[in-house]
């Protein structure tokens, strides 16, 4: 059973408290085991799920609030902000590293590498933190110089980014993605949206 339906069976009295306790808890206990959390369709609601495994909260006076409160951030009556940091399973992202070897070697992108890079951006579909991560990584990295270019980034209140603040986001996302160090992630529901970023 989906968490929102649960807490909607839940608040409508048709599962009661001990019921919907267990159920929580065998379905994070799913989802952690099976790392769908790094799943943007579930990631949306893992503050709550990991916060109603606090057993202190199935008394009635404190739960039905507490769902109450759930609802109203999952359907947009209430703001909410959740940071978060994941570690992410290792990923192949050996052309991208071989793209990443040349410039250091040569300090710019030829041109038919740059057109990889392209094709693989345009072809991501965000279902996964992964996903997000890697479209991430990949922007940064078709800004890089091509031949005797010059670094293409929009600039907004900056008069120059240097090369070493790019180089230090690209090597980052590469250690997130190859499973070296956490991503960051802020997690914002408000006015039934929710948002996710890395940070």
């Amino acid at each position: 059973m989906k968490f929102d339906f649960l807490i909607e069976e839940y608040l409508l009295n048709k599962v009661d408290a001990e019921t919907l306790k267990n159920s929580i808890k065998q379905y994070f206990k799913k989802l952690l085991n099976e790392y769908k959390f790094r799943e943007i369709e579930y990631l949306k609601f893992y503050p709550f799920i990991s916060e109603l495994q606090d057993d202190e909260l199935y008394r009635e006076d404190v739960l039905r609030g507490k769902i109450s409160e759930i609802k109203d951030i999952l359907y947009g009556q209430k703001a909410f902000i959740y940071d978060v940091w994941m570690n992410l399973s290792k990923s192949n992202i050996s052309p991208i590293d071989r793209v990443w070897s040349e410039f250091k070697e040569k300090g710019c992108v030829s041109f038919t590498n740059n057109e990889i890079l392209q094709e693989e951006l345009n072809n991501i579909s965000i279902k996964t933190i992964e996903d997000l991560c890697r479209e991430k990584l990949l922007t940064l990295m078709v800004g890089l110089p091509i031949v005797d270019d010059f670094l293409t980034y929009n600039l907004l209140y900056v008069k120059e980014i240097t090369l070493n603040v790019i180089s230090e986001d690209i090597e980052r996302l590469i250690d997130v993605l190859t499973g070296k160090r956490p991503v960051h992630l802020l997690l914002k529901y408000n006015n039934n949206d929710f948002i996710y970023m890395v940070l």
